[in-house]
């Protein structure tokens, strides 16, 4: 069992946003003008541009839902980052933590925002690897997220309650299938999953292809919509997969854990490779490698994710969000 992080409480400013020379004298002006870390997730070894940039706020107390949502617009302006994480200490080696949108929207649950705050914590203390960090959530179970030998971050998904990642067979939607510009003869699997709706194609090229309509994809009662496709990869990936969230402001995702978990779900049943790490390629503009395993465990079974997470400096900047 990985140890868990100790931190002491007396060095917590250590864990702040680079601040800007902005006086205030108001907390929350004060975090508003701090410089986001910023964490690339899910990156592929080898390629400058890939996986997703994550802007994570340490601070000592929880910031207003408003300025949440405000801050995290202004990040991904400033910063092209995907979404951003709100971290406030809540034990020795334990957090509470907000996940939002580019658009700002609130998420109920995010792996690779949970990834990049692990990644930051072990980093700002100088943690060894195998450390590892809890991280709370009203929204979802406690996250545990591990730093492993090999540098990867690792962390567990629950599949109980919310957060379940089993795809129920529906009928292939004629709307879905408008919305997404494919033929429904290249559609093999359409199913419905917590948090929206996953589609397996016939061939990886056809999730290259994908030129969504994202106006009709917004009628679509789905937080996600998957599309995958186990055949016609030509490289050492098992599969490949888009994922589309444009009732969330965001109209590709560029690295998603929580669609990650849906597809290797399918893939472990489909194949019968419980148990086993699968690797699969996010094909957005970005391209992110994520791995992860699906594991049959009492009372309820579990996806472990992980992935390589790279720290990036930030932009320099100068100007204070007005409140």
């Amino acid at each position: 069992m990985t140890p868990p992080l100790q931190h002491d409480s007396a060095a917590l400013p250590l864990l702040r946003s680079v601040k800007c020379l902005a006086p205030s004298s108001d907390k929350e002006a004060a975090a508003a003008s701090d410089v986001p870390l910023l964490v690339r997730t899910f990156a592929r070894k080898g390629h400058a541009q890939s996986g997703s940039l994550v802007a994570v706020r340490f601070g000592d107390q929880t910031l207003s839902e408003e300025l949440c949502r405000r801050l995290a617009v202004e990040d991904h302006h400033k910063t092209h980052s995907t979404c951003t994480v709100f971290a406030v200490p809540s034990g020795a080696s334990s957090y509470a933590v907000r996940w939002f949108s580019s658009a700002g929207i609130e998420y109920k649950c995010c792996g690779h925002g949970n990834m990049a705050v692990g990644f930051e914590v072990c980093k700002l203390w100088g943690a060894p690897r195998s450390a590892a960090v809890e991280l709370m959530s009203v929204h979802s179970p406690t996250a545990r997220i591990d730093i492993c030998e090999d540098g990867k971050v690792e962390t567990c998904l629950d599949t109980a309650g919310d957060a379940a990642f089993n795809a129920a067979e529906t009928e292939v939607s004629p709307l879905l299938c408008d919305a997404l510009q494919l033929e429904p003869s290249h559609v093999s699997f359409q199913g419905s999953w917590s948090l929206g709706i996953i589609v397996l194609t016939s061939a990886a090229a056809k999730v290259r292809e994908l030129a969504p309509d994202f106006r009709k994809l917004c009628q679509l009662d789905a937080r996600n919509v998957v599309v995958a496709s186990f055949e016609g990869l030509e490289d050492d990936h098992d599969f490949v997969f888009r994922v589309f969230c444009p009732r969330l402001g965001v109209p590709e995702d560029i690295a998603t854990g929580t669609s990650m978990a849906v597809v290797t779900e399918l893939f472990s049943k489909r194949f019968g490779c419980e148990g086993e790490w699968l690797r699969g390629l996010q094909a957005s503009s970005s391209p992110s490698e994520l791995e992860a395993k699906f594991c049959q465990l009492r009372p309820s079974p579990v996806i472990r994710l992980r992935g390589q997470c790279e720290g990036v400096d930030a932009p320099p900047r100068h100007e204070v969000i007005s409140l």
